[in-house]
């Protein structure tokens, strides 16, 4: 890089983590014009989470804002990773999915990729012949590298496989044991106490002979340095910046092991001990949701303890995924026990309660809905009772609706009112209704109200719509009038205005006065206009003048307008700025229609 740009600082960010270094370096605007950031192995900066794809947005943000460049972003990534996240990719971990939609596709979509051969041919090696011989460390590689992988060599890669190779039985169950991990969904860094559990059942053909201190002396082995190259396994040391997420060592597998062990282990299925560690001792919910998911593919029991501790360590999503999977392949006794041992939840008993219904199991439908109820989602008992009354089980959807009334939900007590009248049972009805009224909700009242008016007991339906709004809820009067007017139901509608109007309600004043006008009656019509004014709705007054205009009274017209500009009314004043000179002599005593 200082070759080919001498003048370019390089910034390769490691700490609190390589994530986190990332986003805090970016929010701080640390990075200068000029600079590369060189992101080696970068998908350790975009796989974890939630920093993974925080850092991918900050990284885009960084590249789409010409002010804060020239910037160059550079980094390397194994194909295995790059098949991952890449938009585009096809695996079936779920996790592909889930980032290449996101901030991490969406920068690894900009990017232009350079594939590295994992060789250099002959034809290469002899161009730069020149350079091998004047670098001794070339010059060895050259020399010893198996069909010219110079740099796999340099990096220590034949003597890192060497040392897998070589390595006594305890030693190759650890890494075995770590190579799992990886590949199976857990993050870089291993706690020992995961390597020593997961470990024991890779060893367990050579249990008995192992001494007491197996896994100390293997460890210690694995982790010593070779001519000052790393071992298979580094010890991770946290940095005095980072906060520890755990009182043990951390280690981590070097990366052309990981890379090559994964190939090698592809078709080799994991012990049990993997997953019995991986729940005891992993503490990031996104390594153990990975991990789950792979144990649910593998068909293991393990993946429930995993799905679990994700959701203990703050992440849900896990354990809802699988009680849906579960409900999805109708296995609708399994899901129930998640749910109660694990996510009591409504919505999934709600979702629960709409499987066994259309798989025919009506009484566990209906006892599923209840539950969800209970835990404050009455979605799968409206849903259930809905389904039963639309295929003619009225009486089954009745019983629901009872159960439901009986626990106040007002959906419930609306269609039991509604049946209740459209049986003629008038009384039942309303005290359903005066229940919901009780309870804040006026519209079964209002229906049974509208059933008096229709017939003809226009008394009690008045006293019904009092009641309403004695308890304040003149407004819901008013738009229910507006509903029925929609209707033509102007009987009903009037009734409403009227009491809303009582009620002092501005807008029902407003137009009872608009409808007296239109009767004729002006006296009582402009009473109206006043009250509803008085009440800060002076476009009672300018609504007036226009249908007084429209009978051709110009004088009331400008009379009332004045009124209502003098009491702030913007479109009275607008006419009467356009009208400014006398009637007789305006061109312009149009005015626009009063809106209702």
């Amino acid at each position: 890089m200082h070759a080919v740009l001498p003048d370019w600082k390089i910034w390769h960010p490691l700490a609190p983590d390589r994530p986190q270094a990332v986003i805090e370096a970016l929010r701080n605007k640390h990075l200068k014009p000029y600079s590369i950031v060189w992101l080696n192995e970068m998908q350790q900066y975009l796989l974890p989470q939630p920093d993974g794809p925080k850092a991918a947005a900050a990284l885009q943000n960084l590249l789409a804002d010409i002010s804060e460049g020239p910037i160059l972003l550079l980094g390397t990534m194994w194909p295995d990773y790059w098949e991952l996240l890449a938009p585009g990719a096809d695996g079936e971990g779920g996790l592909e999915l889930a980032v290449a939609n996101g901030a991490v596709g969406q920068l690894l979509e900009q990017a232009i990729t350079i594939t590295v051969p994992e060789a250099f041919t002959p034809t290469e090696l002899d161009a730069v012949a020149h350079l091998v011989r004047e670098d001794p460390r070339l010059a060895l590689a050259r020399q010893r590298a198996s069909n010219g992988q110079i740099t796999q060599f340099l990096a220590g890669a034949p003597t890192l496989w060497r040392r897998y190779e070589q390595a006594d039985a305890p030693s190759q169950a650890i890494l075995h044991a770590a190579i799992d991990a990886r590949r199976f969904g857990h993050g870089r860094l291993l706690t020992e106490g995961f390597l020593k559990e997961a470990a024991s059942g890779y060893c367990k053909h050579i249990w008995d002979s192992l001494s007491d201190n197996w896994f100390e002396l293997s460890l210690n082995k694995l982790a010593r340095n070779y001519r000052r190259l790393p071992g298979p396994l580094i010890r991770y040391r946290v940095r005095p910046d980072e906060q520890p997420v755990t009182g043990d060592s951390l280690y981590y597998l070097a990366d052309y092991l990981e890379e090559k062990g994964r190939i090698e282990r592809q078709k080799i299925p994991p012990e049990q001990s993997l997953w019995v560690a991986s729940a005891r001792y992993s503490l990031h919910p996104t390594d153990l949701i990975q991990l789950a998911r792979s144990a649910q593919k593998l068909k293991n029991e393990h993946c429930v303890d995993l799905y679990v501790r994700a959701s203990e360590c703050g992440d849900a999503a896990g354990i809802h995924w699988l009680i849906r999977t579960e409900i999805g392949r109708r296995r609708l006794v399994r899901a129930e026990t998640l749910i109660d041992d694990h996510a009591p939840s409504g919505r999934l008993f709600a979702e629960l309660s709409a499987a066994a219904s259309t798989s025919g199991l009506v009484l566990d439908a209906e006892r599923f809905a209840k539950r969800a109820f209970l835990l404050s989602d009455p979605t799968g008992l409206r849903r259930l009772a809905y389904d039963f009354a639309a295929s003619g089980q009225e009486e089954t959807a009745e019983r629901l609706y009872n159960w439901g009334a009986a626990s106040n939900d007002m959906v419930a007590i609306s269609w039991l009112t509604r049946r209740r009248l459209a049986q003629g049972r008038r009384q039942e009805a309303r005290r359903f209704a005066e229940a919901a009224l009780s309870l804040g909700f006026p519209a079964s009242l209002m229906q049974v109200a509208h059933d008096y008016l229709s017939s003809d007991d226009a008394a009690e339906a008045d006293h019904l719509y009092r009641k309403v709004a004695e308890l304040g809820h003149v407004g819901a009067l008013r738009r229910e009038a507006e509903e029925v007017s929609r209707y033509r139901q102007h009987r009903t509608a009037l009734h409403l205005y009227r009491v809303a109007a009582r009620a002092g309600d501005p807008l029902a004043l407003q137009w009872l006065s608009w409808h007296h006008e239109g009767r004729g009656e002006h006296l009582r019509a402009e009473e109206l206009a006043h009250s509803a004014a008085r009440l800060g709705n002076a476009h009672a007054l300018h609504g007036l003048a226009h249908l007084r205009l429209g009978a051709g009274c110009q004088d009331e017209a400008r009379r009332l307008n004045l009124m209502a500009a003098s009491m702030g009314d913007t479109n009275a004043r607008d006419w009467l700025a356009r009208n400014s000179s006398s009637p007789s002599d305006s061109d312009d005593t149009r005015m626009p229609p009063p809106s209702s």
